[in-house]
């Protein structure tokens, strides 16, 4: 395997989300990460909203080149890794980019023509993410070089389908720990993109 160093994209974009929810959290006066989901640091009138926005973009334009670049890695491997996968990669990162353009109505608040469209590509984005990982795993999983990553994404993807239950259970109950679930649910996929980014990234290497 000759694997593009643009996965190189998929290791720093997890890292750049993580950055970005913690130095939201340092401006965000009286924030809870345990208490108050992630899109709370940039709705309407966030104080961070104006720094972690370019951030987040960052995030998900990584995740857009990372997705092209697994595309490439896997060419030869079937339908599903060379263009489902990275289609729906694709597909989380333009959600991404576009929930900038509607953010999350504040707490409480009536819901607006702008949140509603933010619940809708927070939707998109989630159900996206679950079948990536889905899709992964049922791909790589007679293959012997990606056998142990189909066992871990067959895990990852238990907990984010629990956690992402317990998440939304939490919110529409608005619990003091939805953002703790979140954080779990979206932690995740994250480390789940970062493992398969460095794996490619080693075997590239190696087989060089």
């Amino acid at each position: 395997m000759r694997t593009n160093p643009l996965v190189l994209a998929g290791i720093v974009a997890p890292l750049v989300y993580a950055a970005a929810v913690i130095l939201g959290g340092w401006l965000t006066p009286g924030y809870s990460h345990a208490a108050r989901p992630i899109s709370a640091l940039i709705m309407e009138g966030a104080p961070a909203a104006a720094v972690l926005d370019p951030i987040f973009t960052l995030y998900n334009a990584l995740m857009v080149v990372f997705a092209f670049a697994v595309g490439r890695a896997f060419r030869g491997a079937g339908f599903v890794m060379v263009v489902l996968v990275p289609a729906l990669l694709v597909l989380v990162g333009l959600a991404g980019i576009l929930l900038d353009f509607y953010p999350m109505d504040p707490i409480g608040a009536v819901i607006t023509y702008g949140g509603r469209v933010h619940l809708w590509l927070a939707g998109l984005a989630s159900l996206s993410t679950v079948l990536v990982v889905v899709l992964a795993a049922l791909a790589l999983r007679s293959d012997p070089a990606w056998r142990r990553f189909a066992g871990y994404s067959l895990v990852s993807l238990i907990v984010i389908v629990f956690s992402g239950g317990f998440a939304a259970l939490a919110a529409a109950r608005r619990s003091p720990v939805t953002g703790l679930w979140e954080r779990v649910t979206i932690g995740a996929f994250l480390l789940w993109v970062f493992v398969l980014a460095l794996t490619l990234a080693r075997r590239g290497r190696t087989s060089r």
